[in-house]
């Protein structure tokens, strides 16, 4: 059982709280040794607490297709071993020091468009659900659920799919039905904001990569990453949108795109 309550376990009993039984433990070898040559997701752990980091470090580990690449202790640490290490998924706490875990996300996914950041946090009220999606994460885990949806929330993750646990899923239903919400608030980073205009201009990935001195794969995953903020999945919507914000004019659209 790995389980962390902010309102009762401390550091100490999450990182002694993390074994398996013997015959779990055993069958989770024999399908590691089957999937040796499978791909790992490389999982980075940022925590101020080392002790939290040991024991979410123990339980991925008992994982076959789970690999801890590196640790952060504080916010910068996050941004600049997330730059170093390349992760597809970083298990980032809200309270930090340094910089918060909020500031860390957007960072992280400004300069690692591929990388999914998973929340996990104490604290679970709406504006902080509410916050942190607006910060670009995809995955939000009470630390009182970890136990039960650490390993299926990296595993979603690192598919660029999202996961929910019931509380933040009930804010996002909430907003919906009210039609507000995060996607009506949602900001593009400024690298995002110049991919769009290009490509409301009717540019190719391969030329915005061209200009921007990136890979073609590297501008795919910024146009995934606007299409699923601003939840438009056409061109012709986000040239909509794009002139519609002011990033480019009418006479400056290709034929067609508006369309």
């Amino acid at each position: 059982m790995f389980d962390i309550n902010p309102a009762m376990d401390t550091p100490k009993s999450i990182a002694r709280d993390t074994g398996r039984g013997t015959g779990e433990r055993e069958s989770v070898r024999r399908l590691g040794s089957l999937k040796r040559s499978a791909k790992k997701i490389r999982i980075l752990i940022v925590d101020d607490h080392e002790l939290v980091r040991e024991g979410i470090r123990a339980h991925l580990e008992d994982h076959p297709a789970c690999e801890v690449v590196g640790e952060a202790a504080d916010g910068r640490e996050a941004v600049a071993k997330g730059k170093q290490l390349q992760p597809d998924v970083v298990i980032m706490d809200k309270m930090l020091p340094e910089m918060d875990g909020l500031r860390a996300t957007r960072l992280i996914r400004e300069t690692i468009p591929c990388a999914e950041v998973l929340l996990f946090t104490g604290y679970d009220s709406e504006e902080t659900i509410r916050d942190a999606i607006r910060a670009g994460v995809r995955g939000y885990v009470s630390k009182s659920d970890m136990g039960n949806f650490l390993v299926s929330a990296v595993e979603a993750l690192s598919q660029h799919k999202p996961f929910f646990t019931s509380k933040a899923s009930e804010v996002l239903l909430k907003d919906f039905e009210s039609g507000g919400g995060p996607a009506h608030k949602v900001q593009l980073s400024e690298r995002e904001r110049e991919v769009l205009t290009l490509v409301a201009k009717g540019c190719s990935s391969k030329e915005i990569a061209e200009r921007f001195q990136m890979s073609i794969r590297t501008v795919e995953t910024h146009r995934e990453h606007i299409m699923r903020k601003l939840n438009i999945h056409c061109i012709a919507r986000l040239t909509q949108f794009a002139i519609a914000e002011g990033l480019v004019r009418m006479d400056e659209v290709q034929r067609g795109n508006a369309n």
